[in-house]
């Protein structure tokens, strides 16, 4: 399975996993650079990925737990606080 980037498809990582899931979590576990990656419907559903580089990677349609979305956010670059309520 290769993960390819998603304007150039030149090989990213190169896994002799089955599923794009398996060979995320391996390039991860890899410190593989994921940049532009095409994670396009990807089922990532319970991958690990803390410390991915995943800037610009094109994730349309991939599935994610409610509990992976602030570590794709953080992947990606966003930074989600919480603030103090504003009271009027």
């Amino acid at each position: 399975m290769n993960i390819s980037h998603r304007t150039t498809k030149s090989v990213l990582f190169k896994s002799e996993q089955t599923t794009v899931k398996e060979s995320l979590i391996e390039a991860v576990a890899r410190g593989a650079d994921l940049g532009g990656a095409n994670l396009r419907g990807a089922d990532l559903r319970d991958a690990d990925l803390g410390g991915a580089d995943l800037r610009d990677a094109n994730l349309g349609g991939a599935r994610v737990t409610a509990t992976q979305t602030a570590t794709l956010l953080e992947c990606l670059g966003i930074v989600i606080e919480e603030v103090d309520e504003v009271k009027p």
